[in-house]
């Protein structure tokens, strides 16, 4: 299991030396590990405040000598501007409050080798909710917002309007990227490509597609231009040609051929804009398919400080210079509406029921203020509950570094009886029987908080964590064993029922684990990888005890008197050939009997038996007698060549549950398609011959 890959394709590898550490990303700059961190999980963008209660069940009696300037924020990395309503100790009425967010798709961006090649920015693949870490830090340095009293008098003529920024992102179905042709059939890479991601659903030759965008009270008297950006993924592997309109008058015709994803840019007059209009695209390349699909729209647009009802609304003001604002229509459900300007830390409270008018009576540090006006209504301020204690692992601890990384989750800890299995194999591998390693456990749910932002199921949390090992650890990795189920980042986006599966991730679509330790580009990992695919921590028992027994006969000395009887199953190899024709038949029963004369000749010593199918049909009953009997008997290698499936070869296997092979685990080697996907709900053939208790086989090399 130590050395199973999951794809074919094997590239040099790029190790990363120490030098390159100084430059290199593993998202956990940010943590000082001398202090206390509380996570805040925000699923709604809103403004979030924390109250008196929820900081003293998290700090404690510590909340006595804390001073509101001294609390931090951190999202993605950064201190985030936070509001204290005291900058001295605490009281019962008083609390932290922040402008949260949700999840978007920055943290992905790195996962694609150009970020040209991303297609959405807002709507991440892997966790919608956005985390907060909250900590204590005396460094006077926290951006603290403060009170800005909100005067009148002096202010400048108001702003006429300001730009309006709208996003739309279409989230319908899943883009698997650019893809290879083998003949007519698209391969994917198991790389994220240019164009994986979410996009609308597909548009054809012959089928215009028509997308409504909404820019109400747009300012007119402004020489500013408005701004329609499109990404547009065509996917077929044919000539595209294109037209764009807006509002039925042509703006581009684009004509080009074969899979591309295109970033537009459209420029209008405002006078150009109505408050809704029509986004056209029609597609009429020369073949008889021309497949589109449109992943995401920004608009930018003057529009006037009409806020048409809405009781929450950001948006960004140009001009360093003060400025007044007068929002109309503006709904404060009956409270006095707080404005955040979160640029420059200031937070203004307007009057209840208007109007609604703001002065910003100082200079901007920034070009563009973000600013978000709010209801203080509990519709539009989350109050936070309860925060979640997050304990860091020091990994430059030599104590916390290994040779063999177990990264498995913490739900596995516990099989329903009380027994830690996972900390069994640690023992197990620890010992001078399992190798005598520096083996070590580690929580991805903790990784996911360390190596990732709080990216929940996020792969880049096991990729950096495997990039700091080997810039920063005394001792190298030699392994990595993946315990747990994972599914492909499109099932975890498209069901419910993938995500409350999902116990460890793995890298990409085709699922190849040994990505999570390629350097970025690369195909190769740096440490033997493998993955035991199990749903529960009782699973791993039996596991376990087969690769105990496997590898305590391995290591026994043969006793002279019953040598033969022993160990002579190890010389026995088991050969199955599939095939579809007559041809493909031919072709694998010579790379198998290539195979046989190198297993057979001196240095091996081996006796192998070989089955090769001899029908065109889907799957054909091998000689079942016979071959159950050899299985049953003892091997040491099973080498199948041909199709399959998750579930079967293309010669009809009996169920591992029905051998009775004890103590005589073979390792399977399978060269035939999808065996290898183990990211489905239900086990595959891989998962039963690997679990399968006392029976079956004790590794999988499989090709996805």
């Amino acid at each position: 299991m130590l050395n199973s890959n999951h794809i074919i394709t094997v590239l040099l590898v790029l190790l990363t030396m120490q030098g390159s550490a100084q430059t290199a990303f593993y998202a956990n700059e940010w943590i000082d590990h001398s202090k206390q961190y509380f996570k805040v999980e925000v699923s709604q963008t809103k403004i979030h405040r924390i109250p008196y209660n929820t900081l003293v069940a998290a700090f404690g009696t510590q909340l006595v000598s804390i001073q509101g300037q001294d609390f931090a924020l951190y999202r993605d990395g950064a201190k985030v501007p936070i509001y204290v309503s005291t900058n001295s100790i605490f009281s019962s009425s008083d609390f932290i409050e922040f402008y949260g967010q949700i999840n978007n798709a920055e943290f992905d961006e790195r996962l694609f080798s150009d970020p040209e090649h991303q297609i959405n920015t807002r709507v991440s693949l892997f966790d919608r909710n956005g985390d907060y870490f909250l900590t204590v830090d005396l460094s006077g340095n926290n951006p603290i917002i403060t009170s800005q009293n909100n005067n009148l008098t002096g202010a400048p003529t108001a702003e006429t309007h300001f730009t309006h920024l709208i996003q739309y992102e279409f989230p319908e179905e899943v883009s698997f990227g650019a893809p290879s042709y083998l003949g007519s059939d698209p391969l994917y890479d198991s790389h994220f490509e240019d164009g994986e991601g979410l996009y609308r659903t597909p548009f054809n030759k012959g089928d215009p597609e028509n997308i409504t965008i909404n820019t109400p009270y747009v300012y007119t008297q402004t020489s500013q231009q408005a701004e329609i950006n499109p990404t547009v993924v065509s996917i077929s592997n044919t000539n595209h040609n294109l037209a764009f309109k807006f509002n039925g008058s042509t703006v581009l015709i684009d004509s080009f051929d074969n899979y591309q994803v295109n970033h537009h840019n459209f420029n209008f007059s405002p006078l150009a804009l109505s408050a809704a209009n029509t986004f056209e695209i029609i597609a009429n390349g020369s073949a008889s398919v021309d497949r589109n699909s449109v992943s995401r729209i920004e608009v930018k647009y003057p529009r006037q400080f009409n806020f048409d009802n809405l009781s929450a609304f950001e948006f960004e003001v140009s001009g360093v210079n003060a400025k007044r604002i007068n929002v109309s229509n503006f709904n404060d459900k009956g409270t006095q509406p707080i404005l955040f300007d979160i640029n420059n830390r200031r937070r203004i409270v307007g009057t209840a029921g208007g109007p609604y008018h703001f002065h910003l009576n100082y200079a901007s540090s920034v070009p563009d203020r973000f600013l978000v006006l709010s209801s203080q209504h509990s519709d539009e301020i989350k109050t936070v509950g309860s925060l979640e204690a997050v304990n860091f692992i020091d990994f430059t601890s030599s104590k916390n570094q290994g040779t063999f990384l177990i990264i498995t989750n913490s739900a596995l800890f516990d099989d329903g009886s009380g027994n830690n299995f996972v900390e069994a194999y640690r023992q197990y591998r620890s010992s001078i029987a399992g190798g005598s390693y520096t083996a070590i456990v580690v929580d991805v749910e903790t990784l996911y908080d360390q190596f990732a932002y709080g990216n929940y199921r996020h792969p880049l949390a096991i990729k950096h964590f495997i990039d700091y090992a080997f810039d920063f650890w005394s001792i190298d990795p030699e392994h990595m064993f993946l315990i747990g189920k994972g599914r492909t980042w499109n099932e975890i986006y498209t069901s419910a029922q993938a995500q409350g599966q999902v116990l460890m991730p793995t890298y990409g679509q085709p699922g190849s684990d040994v990505l999570l330790t390629a350097a970025t580009g690369e195909y190769e990992p740096r440490i033997s990888t493998g993955r035991l695919s199990v749903n529960n921590g009782g699973e791993i028992e039996s596991y376990l005890e087969k690769v105990q027994l496997y590898e305590s006969i391995q290591s026994t000395p043969l006793s002279v008197e019953t040598a033969y009887d022993e160990k002579l199953w190890m010389k026995h190899v088991l050969h199955l050939g599939g095939g579809t024709s007559e041809s493909e038949q031919g072709q694998y029963q010579g790379y198998l009997d290539n195979y046989k004369r190198i297993i057979e000749d001196t240095l091996f010593g081996g006796h192998v038996t070989s089955f090769f199918k001899t029908s065109t049909a889907p799957i054909q009953i091998a000689q079942s007698e016979n071959l159950h009997n050899l299985i049953n008997e003892g091997i040491s290698l099973l080498t199948f060549y041909g199709h399959s499936s998750p579930q079967s070869f293309d010669f009809n296997l009996d169920s591992p549950e029905n051998y009775t092979n004890y103590d005589r685990f073979p390792f399977i080697c399978s060269n035939g398609c999808f065996t290898g996907n183990i990211w489905n709900f239900e086990d595959g053939i891989s998962e039963r011959f690997v679990k399968v208790d006392g029976r079956g086989g004790n590794c999988f090399h499989v090709n996805h």
